[in-house]
């Protein structure tokens, strides 16, 4: 495990404590590809994300509650909507700094969400209300095969998965809305929502809206985590 990867985590509370937590199948998926995960304690310090991402080779973006609407110049749809702000910031910070070394950058879910506010991009804040669709995104079931997606040919994504259609999971009632224009969509759903992007320059950055963590015991899901870690392990 000479290749180590730093994963970005939420935040909860108990009676006790303010708690960091992350879905252990990011660190599983991970172990299993043979990278070292090293999960990222949220800091709002530049030289402390700086000393942070010293110890990694590539950065994954995990997955966890709705990004403020804030950060990309809307107001909150529903009260009832919850964000995080202390990640926000902290993934905010986080990515930039990555890229700003070029290290290779993985978006999950929210990661592919956060990645795509951070170049500029907004977000539908509720799938159901905002757009007309027939398929249900957000699943109650994290490992149903929910719906296909159309992967772009020409993109590095069909060359991972080798298909040009895929069945994904489907755990989320936001998505991309405008795409930044420093991104590359890469896979589509059959409504048009946005399942996967690709940076079209600045070091290799890829996102995708499903969870392939999760899914690990299918071949093409397990090949697009270890393609990362491969990816990272070759430009460390």
């Amino acid at each position: 495990m000479n290749v180590r990867i730093g994963v970005s985590c939420g935040t909860s509370s108990s009676p006790r404590a303010e708690l960091f937590h992350l879905d252990i199948r990011y660190s599983k998926s991970l172990l299993a590809s043979g990278a070292l995960p090293l999960i990222l304690p949220i800091v709002h310090n530049h030289a402390l994300v700086d000393r942070l991402l010293d110890q990694v080779d590539g950065l994954l973006l995990s997955g966890g509650v709705d990004i403020s609407p804030h950060l990309y110049g809307e107001h909150l749809l529903k009260p009832s909507y919850q964000y995080d702000k202390k990640r926000d910031q902290f993934d905010l910070l986080l990515y930039r700094a990555a890229r700003k070394r070029k290290m290779p950058v993985f978006g999950i879910c929210r990661g592919f969400q956060l990645i795509n506010v951070a170049e500029g991009g907004t977000l539908y804040q509720d799938i159901p209300t905002q757009v007309k669709t027939s398929i249900h995104h957000q699943s109650t079931s994290e490992q149903d095969m929910e719906h296909l997606i159309q992967v772009n040919r020409s993109s590095e994504l069909f060359q991972i998965l080798k298909k040009d259609e895929v069945m994904v999971n489907s755990i989320h009632h936001q998505a991309i809305k405008e795409l930044a224009r420093t991104l590359r969509a890469s896979a589509v759903a059959p409504d048009g929502i946005i399942e996967a992007f690709e940076g079209k320059e600045g070091g290799w950055l890829m996102g995708v809206q499903f969870h392939p963590e999760r899914l690990t015991e299918q071949e093409e899901f397990r090949e697009l985590i270890e393609y990362f870690v491969d990816v990272a392990r070759r430009e460390k």
